[in-house]
């Protein structure tokens, strides 16, 4: 403990020593030299970088159309800081420098908020149906809303809010744009560049500092987990589109904002500057940077010059092409798939709407112990001790009906067992119970009340949690972090609430992070490996973790997809010895989908085994094991004499 907070330390006075120097170094160069200017200009650029950042780097969505937040922002700066709508005459703590000059002049810092706020009101109004997509589709539909505005700015002249209010003035711009007029800052002159450097500086420690407070906390760990599995990171209980949302609206907010401020600095707003180009060049930085990187997003400024805006106009028009950037590192943003990973139960499929399917017809049902009734017994409703009950449910892709008119009941506090060969749909009834799958037919009650077709994160946060049949852990995060994430559904905090740290959200974080150690050492993980990357732990320690972030979730029913798949002997006896005391301690609920038969008939109170999709039998490990259909279907003879 002692030494981390030694080597923080370290840290922080490294950081505030260089911050001094690049606060003082303006001094040693003429106010009006040209390596101000590029520093000021790569200051508002790593602005941008940092903004689309959040949205790729962070969220995963690959964005082409950027420019449009900058243009947005950009424009904001020019209706209400300049003399472009001379017909008004609004001045709003501005200095006497604009009191003379017919327009509408508001004071920087204001109309670096209003750009922010449209700019965020744009990325809403975009990001609502466009974030619903996948992949390549997000990528398309972005760069068309880039394009989309890049067209109304030059042809906005064309488009009049009013009688002698153009809503731009076309290929000509919007010039001259007022200046800073901040009092504590010396006065400005056409020759004087150190107080713009100095508010390039003060904006990209904002924005640097907001990055930080983000991306350590459970709206930044929800973003990460959505680009690195989005199907394990909804069944955590993250509601996907609001989370993206939040990503793409934070960005967007700096874009704006960098957009207002090289409005202002540049001095003109010209709808050349928003080509499609300008897009790449902030992107690239990113890429080059490294996706999800904050630091990273300065360091591609000097990496990826491939475009820049028109320079100051103090200086000659100065531009570089210096080919195309690598497209290798985009994989890692649209690799995820537009549909859920294939199971070995049933084919792909689009993760289904929300809309609940009716009750559909009776079902046969079983209680635990001597009370079970007996399978064929007719329910009409589901019996208080019964914690999940499935009536009728099928599913089917296409022409092939994976799951077909299966009823199932879980009771309370029990161990029940799912089995079945290969294909037999196992998984795909899995996944209709999280809600990644909607039934064709029939309806699930858990708790005594309705989830058919419910989305997943609404379900996980109901009290159903699980694991998968291949382990979906969030590799780039460690072995805590993931097991945070299960509990994402229990937290409150929010964008506001996890930039500004309040006392209340400190105190969250501190309990889930110590309740995400509590679950890793409960389930038999080393203190050493808490803080190790996932995807660098063994195989049955990432197996471990799994169950962890399930158990984190506070759930009343935990699902198993075959924990023990790739588990040596030992560590499948200390699994099952786990799910008893799971059971037997924390009062929990087991569905468990498992091949190691001998892991079954040792967990088990009740097994149900399904075969291409039917139920063929159900009952005690005893009966199961002695029903001819299932030795023939599963076990096979020689399990008679076994």
């Amino acid at each position: 403990m002692t030494s981390a907070m030694g080597n923080r330390n370290v840290k922080i006075a490294i950081f505030l020593a260089g911050l001094f120097v690049v606060a003082i170094l303006p001094l040693f160069f003429n106010e009006s030299s040209g390596f101000i200017d590029d520093c000021t200009l790569a200051l508002a650029y790593i602005c941008m970088a940092l903004g689309l950042n959040i949205i790729v780097g962070f969220a995963g969505l690959l964005d082409l159309g950027y420019v449009a937040f900058f243009a947005i922002g950009a424009y904001t700066m020019g209706w209400f800081a300049s003399g472009f709508y001379a017909d008004a005459d609004i001045h709003l703590f501005v200095g006497e420098f604009a009191s003379s000059i017919p327009g509408i002049h508001v004071n920087f810092l204001i109309v670096l908020v209003i750009a922010a706020a449209l700019t965020t009101l744009a990325g809403i109004i975009i990001g609502l149906p466009t974030l619903r997509l996948r992949g390549d589709y997000i990528a398309i539909v972005t760069l068309a809303f880039g394009e989309i505005i890049h067209r109304i700015a030059i042809n906005g002249d064309e488009v009049k809010i009013a009688e002698g209010f153009p809503l731009t003035n076309g290929r000509q711009g919007i010039t001259p744009v007022d200046k800073i007029d901040l009092p504590f800052l010396e006065p400005f002159t056409s020759l004087n560049l150190r107080p713009w450097y100095w508010v390039a500086l003060a904006l990209a420690l904002f924005v640097l500092f907001v990055n930080f407070r983000l991306r350590d906390s459970r709206l930044g760990r929800a973003w990460i987990a959505l680009r690195e599995d989005e199907v394990a990171a909804i069944s955590m209980g993250i509601p996907a589109v609001k989370t993206k949302l939040l990503a793409y609206g934070t960005g967007a907010a700096f874009g704006g904002m960098s957009g207002a401020f090289l409005a202002s600095y540049l001095n003109t707003v010209n709808a050349d500057q928003f080509a499609f180009s300008f897009s790449i060049f902030v992107l690239a930085m990113v890429i080059l940077g490294g996706l999800g990187s904050i630091w990273g997003g300065g360091r591609g400024r000097g990496r990826a010059d491939v475009h820049q805006l028109p320079p100051h106009p103090r200086r000659a028009q100065r531009r570089a092409e210096q080919g195309r950037a690598r497209i290798r590192p985009l994989r890692a943003v649209v690799r995820h798939l537009r549909l859920p990973a294939r199971d070995h139960d049933g084919p792909q499929t689009r993760r289904p709407d929300t809309g609940a399917a009716p009750p559909d017809g009776a079902r046969t049902g079983h209680r635990r112990g001597r009370h079970r009734a007996r399978p064929g017994g007719a329910m009409t409703d589901s019996s208080p001790d019964l914690i999940l009950d499935a009536r009728d449910v099928s599913k089917v892709f296409g022409g092939l009906t994976a799951v077909g008119g299966v009823d199932f009941a879980i009771p309370r506090g029990g161990i029940v067992s799912l089995i079945g060969p290969n294909g037999a749909g196992k998984t795909t009834f899995f996944n209709m119970l999280t809600g990644l799958y909607k039934p064709t037919t029939g309806a699930i009650l858990f708790d005594g009340a309705p989830i058919t077709g419910g989305r997943p994160d609404k379900i996980m946060a109901r009290g159903i949690a699980r694991t998968f049949q291949n382990i979906r852990l969030f590799g780039t995060m460690s072995a805590r972090e993931n097991v945070m994430v299960g509990e994402h559904a229990r937290m409150r905090a929010g964008l506001f609430g996890s930039v500004l740290r309040t006392p209340r959200v400190r105190r969250e974080e501190r309990h889930v992070s110590d309740k995400a150690a509590e679950e890793l050492a409960y389930v038999g993980l080393a203190a050493n490996t808490f803080d190790q990357l996932a995807i660098n732990l063994a195989y049955g320690d990432q197996r471990r973790v799994e169950i962890a972030r399930a158990l984190a979730s506070d759930p009343k029913l935990l699902l198993l997809d075959e924990p023990t798949a790739g588990m040596n002997p030992q560590e499948s006896d200390e699994l099952t010895a786990l799910m008893h005391r799971l059971r037997d301690e924390r009062g929990l609920t087991i569905l468990l989908i498992e091949h190691d038969m001998k892991v079954v008939m040792g967990v088990s109170e009740y097994i149900t085994v399904l075969d291409h999709g039917e139920k063929i039998a159900e009952g005690l490990p005893d009966e199961v094991r002695a029903d001819n259909r299932v030795i023939e279907a599963y076990l096979g003879k020689g399990a008679m004499h076994e």
